[in-house]
């Protein structure tokens, strides 16, 4: 299905808001604040941030002979422009590839070698670990490069939508053990994570979300800056997480934060702080932790801070989250639960031969829904 586009050049149509939330909320807002960056004190509009993604996609245009399918990687932490890169690459077909900054050389040369991007674009602070991956016949490109290129790129025309089931990102993640492997996610299972986060943790287009979790990882990416651009909320973005100054930006009330997600000992680092109070985060709409066990009495004393903590089960795999605890009082009754699957999710605990188990009895996980991913890249 072709778009069609209005007279500003803005691609519409039934299923653009899923596929492509920064061109709806484009052409229906585009004079809110899309994405604030902390770090560069810079704001960007829904306009600012849909131009920033048409030039990027007519950079890759003029870069790619058939874009469809190619790989383009970034190994830099949290920025507008990858956001801008990854929405392009929807638009184009390309395939948006986060590198883990935090690997060594080697590990980055396996999801090279696996990924085979065209082009690599990098932050001046990880060249140290170019070596391991040139040659490997991408194009490096640093990132004020990448800058310059992008305020000089001709934005791309209307395009086409893309197959929302075609492979939109390939996230790396080996879990505990093994090998990183490139889980791809679809536009459809990006739209359908978002749109489960959303429902589950009351986000709408007054919620605010900082995002300091980096965008290599299915919390930052999609729990966080995806549900954000989704839902028409304003995302306060910042590269990295300090608890100090995380802290300070969480009780900020200029900023108004409604939603954060990390990690349990993230949490702990922020309630360890010297300036930390009771009370500090009891403003926030939902504090989500995940990726690791949240001790019972943790999450116990959070409520009684008057937190609204839910802590949740996902995995990359499952465009981020399963589920979380959506009620307090069951959430108190119950601390440590990860709660009911989301509203797109189904969920069944099975026997080594696939029979359902009974209650109280252990099994093994199986998660079906649209937000799931087809499988893994090679």
């Amino acid at each position: 299905m072709s778009a069609t586009p209005t007279s500003a050049g803005t691609p519409l149509d039934l299923t653009v808001g899923f596929t492509d939330p920064i061109a709806y909320h484009a052409a229906v807002t585009p004079g809110r604040i899309a994405i604030r960056d902390l770090d560069r004190a810079r704001d960007f509009t829904w306009a600012d941030l849909h131009a920033l993604v048409s030039r990027a996609a007519g950079l890759l245009l003029s870069m790619l002979d058939r874009p469809a399918g190619e790989r383009v990687a970034v190994l830099m932490r949290n920025n507008v422009e990858q956001i801008a890169l990854q929405a392009a690459c929807g638009r184009v077909g390309a395939i948006f590839v986060p590198m883990n900054w935090r690997l060594t050389g080697p590990e980055l040369e396996l999801v090279a070698k696996d990924a085979t991007p065209r082009m690599i674009f990098y932050d001046a602070d990880f060249a140290p670990v170019l070596p391991s991956i040139e040659g490997l016949g991408a194009t490096l490109i640093e990132f004020e490069d990448m800058v310059a290129r992008l305020d000089a790129a001709a934005p791309a025309p209307p395009l086409p939508l893309t197959d929302p089931d075609a492979p939109n990102t390939l996230l790396y993640t080996s879990g505990t053990t093994g090998l990183p492997k490139g889980v791809i996610i679809t536009a459809r299972n990006a739209a359908a994570s978002s749109a489960n986060y959303g429902l589950g943790n009351r986000v709408g287009p007054d919620s605010v979300f900082l995002c300091d979790m980096p965008m290599f990882h299915t919390v930052g990416l999609y729990a966080m800056t995806r549900t954000s651009l989704q839902h028409g909320s304003l995302l306060l973005l910042s590269t990295r997480f300090d608890g100090e100054r995380t802290l300070e930006r969480l009780r900020d009330p200029a900023l108004g934060v409604t939603h954060f997600f990390c990690v349990p000992q993230m949490a702990q680092m922020l309630r360890l702080q010297p300036t930390y109070k009771v009370g500090d985060l009891s403003r926030l709409t939902v504090f989500s932790t995940g990726g690791a066990p949240h001790a019972a009495a943790m999450i116990h004393r959070w409520l009684d801070e008057g937190v609204y903590m839910s802590d949740g089960y996902g995995m990359t795999e499952t465009g981020s989250g399963f589920g979380m605890p959506l009620d307090l009082a069951k959430i108190r009754e119950k601390a440590g639960s990860v709660g009911l699957p989301y509203i797109a999710m189904a969920v069944r605990v099975v026997d080594p031969d696939g029979n359902d188990v009974a209650v109280g009895e252990i099994g093994e996980i199986w998660m079906k829904g649209p937000g799931v991913s087809p499988g893994y890249w090679n």
